[in-house]
């Protein structure tokens, strides 16, 4: 699987060719995204973005909020098939080309395993973070499937992911230039995920109702949205696309 950069070029066509990114959203329930949120997605450029939503909640054997996030994360890790795939927090907002920076960055960084926007404030100058969030976090596909996500005594599986893929010689970091903010308490639920998905791609703007039927929708970039009416980018933005380019690509619904 080849990691494509942002604006990397066919080596045989000469054609821009553009990354595909797994964005995999984790949120508490099933319901809209916040509006900013929602915006912050829609903002991308440069780059495929190939949309999965993993809705869940807390279990009573759950030993705490850590091991939720640890097998919402786990779940989220087994969608798609790019060879980037990014997690994105249901409480953060991206600004304008956060994604296809991130890529970029961490195309040319062969050593890392992972590169994340600091929505936190956590990043500082001098050397590699310690612990890197996980909220908007870029990962390389090689590395991802090479550990799962776990916690244990005081540490969070954020910190565990750090540890885990620094033992197996990935580096992970902020991305200073990669912009992104937390949304103000009470705006937007936390992610507390279950192992369930509610997810359908779709390429160019094609959109799975629940009734089986399909709708249009065109965005810049290409959005892959959820698979039934409850959908998570609702709203089309721009004009309806010709026939050439309604193509499709459906994968299963969980």
């Amino acid at each position: 699987m080849q990691a494509l950069a942002a604006g990397a070029m066919d080596a045989e066509s000469g054609d821009r060719v553009i990354p595909k990114v797994d964005l995999v959203v984790l949120t508490r329930t099933s319901e809209l995204l916040h509006r900013e949120v929602e915006r912050g997605i829609r903002s991308q450029h440069e780059v495929q973005i190939l949309l999965h939503r993993v809705v869940g909640r807390a279990q009573s054997y759950d030993g705490c909020r850590w091991e939720t996030i640890s097998r919402a994360r786990n779940e989220g890790k087994r969608r798609g098939a790019a060879a980037w795939l990014m997690f994105l927090d249901d409480d953060v907002v991206l600004a304008p080309g956060c994604i296809s920076l991130l890529v970029r960055e961490l195309s040319r960084r062969s050593m890392y395993g992972a590169l994340a926007a600091d929505y936190l404030g956590e990043c500082r100058k001098g050397p590699v973070a310690r612990h890197v969030t996980m909220g908007a976090t870029l990962f390389r596909r090689e590395a991802l499937d090479q550990i799962s996500f776990r916690w244990r005594e005081e540490r969070c599986e954020c910190q565990c992911c750090c540890d885990d893929l620094r033992r197996l010689r990935w580096a992970i970091d902020y991305c200073p230039s990669a912009k992104a903010r937390h949304l103000s308490k009470g705006s937007c639920s936390l992610p507390l995920g279950e192992e369930t998905s509610r997810v359908v791609t779709a390429q160019l703007g094609i959109e799975r109702c629940g009734t089986g039927q399909f709708k249009t929708f065109i965005s810049n970039p290409i959005l892959v949205l959820p698979g039934d009416s409850e959908t998570l980018l609702p709203s089309p933005i721009n004009p309806r696309p010709s026939r050439a380019d309604r193509t499709q690509s459906i994968s299963s619904e969980f």
